[in-house]
């Protein structure tokens, strides 16, 4: 039987979801342009936005209480570096966050994704792993990345980072 309903409207794909001891739920995802992360209980609602109004580059992270009232929603976006993108040789993959995967233990939401690009989240800031191919064209290469950041469950504030690794190929090494 259902105990409640809700929606998140826009251009958002829900990848993940955990629940907790206390019965709250929470659900992660890919979202474009702006979404509305809509509570079950009322009328209220969390706006967030995306700077890409047509892929889902950006990712989000919601928490409901067990009875479907919003607790909180939170963005999260990857962007180029400035001066590497003031070069005009950047040539790598779309600055993007992927959310692959999230977990509860504890007072901790673990979120593991991949990424292209800077990434801010909560306070922690991880760097893209560009790569200057004098070799080729002058241009710019970034290597995707992976994480898993451990969240505080209540505030989403990162409490720590676990790993933070990057591709690497048997001639180069693109940023471990």
């Amino acid at each position: 039987q259902v105990q409640w309903a809700t929606a998140i409207q826009g251009a958002a794909t829900i990848v993940a979801m955990d629940t907790d001891a206390a019965g709250n739920l929470y659900v992660a995802g890919q979202f474009a342009d702006e979404i509305y992360v809509c509570n079950a209980t009322n009328e209220d609602y969390i706006s967030l936005t995306s700077s890409n109004s047509s892929d889902k580059t950006a990712a989000f992270i919601a928490k409901y209480a067990a009875d479907g009232a919003l607790i909180g929603a939170q963005a999260c976006e990857a962007t180029i570096d400035p001066e590497v993108d003031a070069s005009f040789m950047y040539f790598g993959n779309n600055p993007q966050v992927l959310i692959k995967n999230i977990e509860v233990e504890g007072d901790n939401l673990y979120l593991s994704f991949t990424y292209n690009g800077d990434v801010t989240l909560g306070g922690y800031t991880l760097d893209a792993k560009y790569v200057f191919n004098s070799m080729g064209f002058g241009d710019y290469l970034d290597a995707t990345s992976g994480a898993i950041i451990a969240l505080n469950n209540s505030t989403f504030a990162p409490t720590a980072l676990v790993p933070n690794v990057s591709l690497m190929d048997g001639e180069t090494n693109y940023g471990l």
